[in-house]
């Protein structure tokens, strides 16, 4: 078994960073800094984001909240299906902390998992990244709310059309990416079961505390998406879609969203963790979630009855 390279270089400068090339590396200085709720002086917060990118004050913008209250069901021409290169739609990569969030970044080369159907329809998919948000306490965290009600965090994979060369390339299309988006309920205490790929994920947390620090996830320290989450691996997982935006600057609105009905568990050790992480300035990233925006007359839809 190959050894877990932990590649602990703290790329410690005040500034923020980002995923190049799977890759953890500072932005350029002089760029706008934008956060969640240090809203100080030169922090962009939430509410000036617009200020930022034109694309954040426009009309289709994420997370938002998904109301019961008389939602149309549509079935799908295709079920939603996920494919991969390995199996269990093992991927390896960067894990890594951006100042905002944790991320794990695919080495697409060594293999990608691949969407197709649902919302997506004919086209396909391709898995770049995946991203976290989670709260300071249990009653928030995530960015997308059912009735209202915020969950303790929730888990963001981002795919990109297959179509582009790149993520980069499809952020800004109309028809570029597609978010698969799982939310988390919290239990106490010891558990019956626990993820073994979530726990792998949380194990490397300690090795990422500090902004701009990552390590590499090798065939040891595997992501299987389909473990992860085994929705997925269902014939007719359910979920709601709509259409929306990139939930940070640029805030591009060329995301279909489909965000999982049914939540996956993380235990309180495990949200403990996550709050280890910090930001630029120090402190816990907790609480990283965008908050919810107007719906603007969009239509959200689910693929199941009832609700």
């Amino acid at each position: 078994m190959k050894k877990l390279y932990v590649l602990n270089k703290v790329l410690y400068s005040l500034a923020l960073v980002t995923i190049v090339n799977g890759i953890s590396v500072p932005k350029p200085k002089g760029q706008p800094v934008w956060g969640y709720w240090e809203c100080v002086t030169g922090i962009y917060c939430p509410s000036s984001w617009k200020s930022i990118s034109k694309y954040c004050g426009g009309s289709r913008q994420s997370p938002i909240d998904i109301s019961s209250y008389y939602m149309p069901t549509k079935p799908p021409r295709k079920p939603l299906q996920v494919e991969s290169d390995n199996d269990d739609g093992l991927v390896i990569g960067v894990f890594a902390n951006t100042g905002h969030t944790a991320q794990f970044t695919v080495e697409e080369n060594k293999g990608s998992v691949y969407l197709s159907g649902g919302p997506a329809d004919s086209e396909t998919y391709k898995l770049s990244h995946i991203k976290f948000h989670f709260g300071c306490s249990i009653t928030t965290g995530s960015e997308h709310t059912f009735d209202t009600n915020p969950s303790a965090a929730e888990m963001q994979m981002v795919f990109y059309n297959s179509k582009y060369k790149d993520f980069k390339e499809a952020a800004n299309e109309t028809d570029g990416l597609l978010i698969v988006s799982s939310l988390f309920t919290p239990y106490g205490g010891p558990t019956y079961y626990v993820n073994p790929t979530l726990e792998r994920l949380v194990a490397m947390l300690p090795n990422i505390t500090q902004p701009g620090s990552y390590v590499m996830l090798n065939n040891d320290a595997r992501i299987e998406l389909t473990k992860l989450v085994p929705e997925l691996t269902r014939p007719y997982p359910y979920y709601f879609t709509y259409k929306g935006s990139l939930t940070t600057p640029p805030c591009y609105e060329s995301v279909t969203w489909v965000v999982l009905k049914e939540k996956l568990t993380i235990s309180m050790d495990q949200l403990e963790q996550f709050k280890s992480l910090k930001n630029r300035h120090g402190f816990s990233q907790c609480d990283n979630a965008r908050p919810t925006q107007p719906v603007n007359n969009r239509e959200i839809t689910k693929n199941f009855n009832p609700y």
